[in-house]
């Protein structure tokens, strides 16, 4: 017994959960028979926090829609000796965020610091956006150092993006650079390569093969990246497998033993593998080398901000559209109640225009006071909104 628990301990030595909506309005909006599978995902989660001393962390993430609703819980106890804690936070995400993305880790110190609070997610806020990873594996620094500054040539990236060292120290000097964490110097690479390419997935594609490049296995690179609206999972040899409910899909890197995959099934992902997950689905970069731009899905839908929110009497909501002949439009409610829905042709390549809407039902019943989201979707893609109704 004790050799296999030796065993499991080393072959993994931070444990990842995550989980993305397939519906705008967020985590907490899964119905309550997908959402008792969250739950035990959580719980197998938490067991595994015996393996992963140094702490835990639980990320609501954020982006334009949700933006003043992230959570992030950290620390650098082991989850089950602050299962209160950790439980509460847990509910939380699940019962009352609003937001599409939640992310776990539990960490068993690999590299840099350690008796501080779980720093993962780290977090990289970039003017009005907030991207997020969490990492799996132990990168050499040194390697990581070079790539960010061509060689040692170009410090300024590192300067602008100090790593912290949670001392007082710099992270250039000796005691600093000991205390630094290889996996914040995946993201700020990682970051650095999007502010190059200026593409998300471009960036992300050529900090991964440039780190292989180097010599790094993708078996040390269990990565999950996100902007707060879409999961990158990059995962060596199974180091990170998925799953498709009809509601969401969750990514873990050991899933239950038991069969809590509310009818679905865990999928490994392949050694060099690159998954992008949004709320319409999964695009598979077997080999994600060869991404181009003719392989990446452009959305062509634009949902411009609506007027006045909040509102009391008429909505006038801005739209532009194009590559697409039928769309649909809908509002719901925050339970997911459809209160409105209209279909809409147009016969020209690019369309815009502003819909207005009263605040009643299709059967021109007055609808209460609250938050409401808008969607604007077609076969090319999908956004939304969110509205308040004052009476």
């Amino acid at each position: 017994m004790l050799l296999i628990i030796y065993l499991f301990n080393n072959l993994h030595a931070c444990w990842i959960w995550a989980a993305i909506s397939k519906d705008r309005l967020g985590l907490s909006a899964i119905p309550e028979d997908e959402k008792l599978f969250l739950y035990q995902q959580l719980n197998s989660f938490y067991d595994q926090s015996y393996y992963a001393p140094d702490g835990w962390a639980i990320a609501g993430t954020i982006n334009s829609e949700n933006f003043n609703n992230e959570i992030i819980v950290r620390s650098e106890n082991a989850a089950y000796i602050d299962s209160v804690s950790y439980w509460a936070t847990v509910d939380s995400l699940l019962g009352s965020y609003f937001g599409i993305i939640g992310i776990a880790h539990l960490r068993a110190a690999s590299s840099g610091a350690t008796g501080i609070p779980n720093p993962h997610p780290w977090i990289f806020n970039d003017e009005d956006q907030s991207f997020y990873l969490v990492h799996n594996g132990t990168v050499s620094k040194d390697v990581l150092r070079n790539l960010i500054t061509s060689n040692g040539s170009d410090l300024s990236w590192l300067n602008q993006h100090s790593p912290q060292t949670f001392t007082s120290e710099n992270w250039d000097d000796i005691n600093g650079w000991t205390n630094v964490v290889d996996s914040e110097l995946i993201l700020l690479f990682i970051m650095q390569q999007i502010s190059i390419y200026g593409s998300i997935i471009h960036g992300v594609q050529n900090a991964l093969l440039s780190m292989i490049n180097s010599g790094v296995s993708p078996g040390q690179m269990n990565i999950v990246f996100s902007n707060g609206s879409e999961l990158y999972i990059f995962g060596g040899y199974n180091g990170l497998s998925v799953l498709e409910s009809e509601n969401y899909f969750s990514v873990m890197t050991q899933p239950p033993f038991d069969d809590v995959s509310g009818g679905g099934n865990w999928n490994g992902i392949q050694g060099s593998e690159l998954l992008v997950i949004d709320t319409s689905g999964i695009n598979y970069f077997t080999n994600f080398s060869e991404i181009n731009d003719e392989s990446l899905i452009v959305n062509q839908l634009s949902l411009m901000p609506s007027y006045p929110n909040p509102f009391n009497s008429t909505l006038y909501i801005p739209y532009k559209i194009s590559g697409s002949k039928t769309f649909y439009f809908s509002i719901r409610s925050i339970l997911g109640k459809e209160v409105y829905q209209k279909k809409i042709f147009k016969n020209d390549d690019d369309h815009q225009g502003i819909i207005e809407w009263r605040p009643t039902d299709d059967q021109n019943q007055e609808i209460s006071s609250g938050i409401y989201f808008i969607s604007l979707e077609s076969e090319v893609g999908a956004e939304y909104q969110k509205i308040s109704y004052i009476k």
